[in-house]
């Protein structure tokens, strides 16, 4: 999975999330649904465009079904070397705690631009240095240098990457028992 192709480049982590997902629910082999944020409609304009403003927190943005695993995940990009965890929602990374605790899986699925890499980050790997952070910003401490984020080379060790085959492999090699 670690091939580099140019053939994708440049495609957003959601519409490469949505093309993929349609190839799998096609063929039967996973069923993806995209969460959106609930909207206020404020104003009507012309040809059928409105003016909206987004109601309340959302929740992460997808929910994965396959060979009886469900996992519910958010995708997120990001440049340079480093994911910033300001970022990920604590609504959010809240969200996939407890999804995990009703016994499902969570992830992030990332893309870090600069390098054109795809990746699949679970929620286990990095939960426990979101919530040290987290607790730093909560009680108006400052965070230790990198305690904010975590690098490139973290999430290659301890994700999967993905290519232009589709995640769904990775997906399966994360949480299939």
């Amino acid at each position: 999975m670690n091939r580099s192709s140019y053939s994708n480049r440049g495609m957003g982590l959601e519409k490469m999330i949505a093309l993929f997902g349609a190839k799998y629910m096609a063929k039967n082999d996973a069923y993806l649904i995209k969460h959106e944020p609930p909207v206020k409609h404020l104003k009507s304009l012309k040809f059928g465009q409105f003016v909206a403003v987004r109601q309340a927190k959302g929740q992460p943005d997808y929910l994965i079904h396959f060979n009886g695993q469900s996992v519910l995940f958010d995708a997120k990009e990001f440049s340079g070397k480093r994911f910033p965890f300001s970022s990920l929602h604590r609504h959010q990374f809240d969200a996939l705690m407890a999804f995990e605790r009703t016994g499902g899986n969570s992830c992030l699925f990332l893309r870090a631009t600069d390098a054109n890499g795809y990746f699949i980050l679970p929620l286990s790997a990095f939960k426990m240095e979101y919530m040290s952070w987290a607790r730093c910003k909560d009680t108006g401490q400052k965070s230790k240098k990198g305690q904010a984020s975590i690098s490139l080379s973290f999430i290659r060790e301890n994700g999967i990457q993905w290519d232009e085959n589709g995640y769904l492999s990775a997906l399966k090699m994360l949480f299939n028992s």
